[in-house]
């Protein structure tokens, strides 16, 4: 639709048990899962961001397009059919101008 979406890119969410700040030996395992738990909701919190943003501008650009095509319908479009009548009227008046000049000629070349 040529929306620009973001794409969120996290660096290494995830990380091995020896990086992740606490000792192994004084810590229960419970503490590992909710580590665990935690970097899978945030992995989840960043693709629902991505998507919400993607979600938000494609709507934006929709609410866009929807006030041109109103614009068009609303504004421009009767214009340039009040425009087209007025031309044609125009048209036939100086049909019938250069019509009645004709036989005026004519009728003088008589």
């Amino acid at each position: 639709m040529g929306v620009r979406v973001p794409k969120i890119t996290a660096s290494s969410v995830r990380k091995p048990l020896s990086e992740r700040g606490y000792g192994l030996i004084g810590t229960s395992p419970a503490i590992d899962d909710a580590v665990g738990d935690y970097e899978a909701l945030v992995e989840q919190v960043i693709l629902a961001a991505e998507l919400e943003t993607a979600i938000k501008r494609l709507l934006d650009e929709v609410e866009k397009t929807k006030r041109r095509v109103n614009a068009l319908e609303f504004k421009v479009l009767p214009e340039l059919d009040e425009i087209k009548s007025f031309i044609a009227l125009r048209l036939e008046e100086m049909e019938r101008e250069s019509l009645f000049t004709l036989k005026r000629i004519k009728a003088k070349s008589k």
